[in-house]
């Protein structure tokens, strides 16, 4: 295969832009009873979930466009 033929990794590094505010501090209280929450203390979640929580409409359109053009290295998801 010649190296214009070989199709380039992508990865995309996100962060939220605040992780210690209010919805934090929702997102990591025992008594918290809302799905996400439930299932980050059950068995975890993902971190874009996660961050898309903390961070709101503008980190779930981060991660939107990092999700439709990442092209991660073969044995990563």
């Amino acid at each position: 295969m010649e190296p214009r033929d070989a199709e380039v990794a992508r990865v995309f590094l996100l962060s939220p832009a605040h992780s210690g505010g209010k919805r934090a501090a929702m997102l990591l209280r025992r008594e918290a009873a809302f799905p996400l929450a439930v299932r980050l203390r059950r068995e975890g979640i993902p971190l874009g979930e996660a961050f898309g929580f903390l961070s709101g409409l503008y980190f779930r359109g981060k991660l939107a466009y990092a999700r439709r053009f990442a092209r991660p290295p073969a044995g990563l998801p």
